[in-house]
């Protein structure tokens, strides 16, 4: 009995072992892997890093993962005029996103720019006045950006 139970679990942790080296050395899986990760990364860090900042200036921000697009709603909370933040200054907005894997090794950063630019990531900017109506949108796509290595 013991010798069955023993013999399961090798038999176990060896498939483990198999599918994590199989997993982890398919290549259209890491891709797969790297593309969920990038999209949460980037809605993550609007959603918690810039919502502070936003909220100083009287913005409300929130975005969405739809990745390859990246939706990003800007409620302006005191405004309520028609003529709100130009097209121009959304899309140098999110070039400036790019600077964040600027910290990043060079290897993970050829495969992340290599990985924007295959699948064309996009930011789509929408902004609401504080009557919830929207003034302005505008979309860039990361891979067109002046500063994209």
């Amino acid at each position: 009995m013991k010798r069955k139970i023993i013999v399961g679990l090798l038999l176990f942790v060896t498939m483990i072992i198999i599918g994590g080296f199989v997993i982890w050395h398919n290549p259209s899986l890491k891709k797969e892997l790297l593309r969920l990760y990038l999209g949460s990364m980037i809605v993550n860090g609007i959603n918690n890093d810039a919502k502070p900042a936003a909220a100083k200036l009287g913005m409300d921000i929130y975005a969405i993962n739809q990745y390859p697009k990246i939706t990003i709603e800007i409620k302006l909370q005191s405004y309520d005029g028609n003529d709100g933040v130009s097209k121009t200054q959304l899309k140098h907005q999110s070039c400036e996103f790019i600077d964040v894997f600027q910290t990043m090794r060079e290897r993970e950063k050829s495969i992340i720019y290599g990985l924007l630019s295959e699948d064309k990531v996009l930011f789509q900017f929408s902004v609401f006045n504080s009557f919830n109506q929207k003034i302005q949108s505008a979309s860039q796509v990361l891979a067109e950006c002046p500063n994209f290595p």
